[in-house]
């Protein structure tokens, strides 16, 4: 997908009309989505493009924080498959001889899933409901998940999780955390002085939704449910604006969220500048900060 020029404009356009045209908008106070419902639908027109962006920026750290802890022929679980570009990279270890479970509870793109690999079985279900069983996995995946999970008692899922786990087994999670920091975002200033604060008020919005702490306490969490060699790390990455995966990803679930994100002050006037400012090449900013934590099950 290529955004920009005249392109760039028309699209901003387009989505400022449909998006207006939400019937959920409403106030900040009040939850973002249904309980229980994802809260950045794979459903949304763009979410395959907005997916596509996010697994070009995070698949390749991911796949070296996972090497590390796979083995041959192992059985792994996934929650969170998304387009399935991580599922593909387990059904890679899994070989023949293993197996693959992918669970979302979004099921857009499931049967696209299912279809990467015949050691892949996919399963529509909420992980806060679904009982994985015990000692099932050589390894557990989650990304970008439990960060959306933010009425949930994420201590307990840790604990199923760990119990599912095989013994000498690994659970890996990975999740962004806050980015509130008010230099983050500090280029955008150069297009109106005002779009800092903007780009910050909408990230306090959306953390009333999305849990941008949840990454700081998974560690904890495993811990406390009996994981050993737990250890967690950190990366942040400062980005360029432009048509590429960073700008595309933020122009793009800035038009999907931007429902909620209305009743900012002067908001009709900042929010096509800010979706401007991601495509602009001459704009940096540092990214989601991303928090991976390990723990595994005592052998």
């Amino acid at each position: 997908m290529r955004i920009t020029g005249d392109i760039l404009t028309r699209l901003t356009f387009i989505f400022l009309v449909l998006l207006s045209m939400y019937p959920y908008a409403q106030a900040v106070d009040k939850p973002m989505v249904p309980e229980g419902e994802y809260s950045l639908s794979n459903k949304w027109d763009m979410g395959r493009q907005r997916l596509e962006a996010l697994q070009q920026i995070l698949d390749a750290q991911s796949q070296a924080s996972l090497k590390p802890y796979l083995k041959m022929g192992g059985h792994f679980l996934e929650i969170g498959p998304g387009l399935g570009s991580m599922t593909r990279f387990l059904a890679e270890y899994s070989g023949e001889n293993g197996k693959v479970i992918a669970l979302d509870i979004d099921d857009h793109f499931l049967d696209e899933v299912a279809a990467i690999a015949p050691q892949i079985e996919v399963i529509h279900d909420d992980i806060t409901g679904y009982d994985p069983g015990v000692s099932q996995f050589d390894l557990i995946f989650i990304r970008l998940v439990v960060m959306h999970l933010t009425h949930n008692d994420n201590y307990a899922l840790i604990a199923k999780l760990a119990r599912s786990l095989k013994p000498g087994g690994y659970l890996v999670i990975e999740d962004f955390v806050d980015g509130e920091n008010v230099n983050r975002f500090r280029q955008l200033g150069k297009i109106d002085t005002k779009l800092p604060g903007y780009a910050l008020d909408a990230y306090h919005r959306m953390s009333k939704h999305i849990d941008f702490d949840q990454g700081y306490q998974l560690a904890d969490m495993m811990t406390e449910a009996g994981l050993i060699n737990v250890d967690a790390k950190i990366s942040y990455k400062r980005v360029q604006g432009g048509d590429n995966p960073y700008g595309r990803l933020m122009y793009l679930t800035s038009s999907q969220v931007e429902p909620y994100l209305k009743e900012i002050p002067e908001h009709d006037t900042l929010f096509p500048l800010l979706l401007a400012a991601w495509m602009n090449p001459d704009i940096h900013w540092y990214d989601h900060a991303r928090v991976i934590s390990v723990g595994q099950k005592s052998p």
